[in-house]
């Protein structure tokens, strides 16, 4: 799932802004990706051992360069221009 020239500059901005470093190992090199569509499963249909499965929660994975560590971020907050700290 590829963002768009425009998106991977405001992904980019949005990281070097927030981007503390790997939880993991302090490191603060990291390595984004392309975009993840994860899917959201339901396997809530009594006996019935089918899952379903529902829209998915867009992230941008982020790897720590020393140690691998994968964070994912909310694409959402980080591709809406719109989108309110704390909101």
């Amino acid at each position: 799932m590829g963002m768009k020239p425009d998106e991977q500059c405001r992904a980019m901005v949005w990281l070097k802004e927030r981007y503390q470093g790997c939880p993991h190992c302090g490191s603060k090199g990291g390595a984004m990706a392309d975009l993840i569509a994860l899917p959201i499963l339901d396997s809530t249909a009594g006996d019935d051992l089918s899952t379903e499965i529902h829209p998915s929660a867009v992230v941008l994975p982020v790897a720590c360069k020393k140690c691998g560590f994968m964070m994912l971020f909310n694409a959402k907050t980080l591709l809406n221009p719109e989108a309110k700290e704390g909101a």
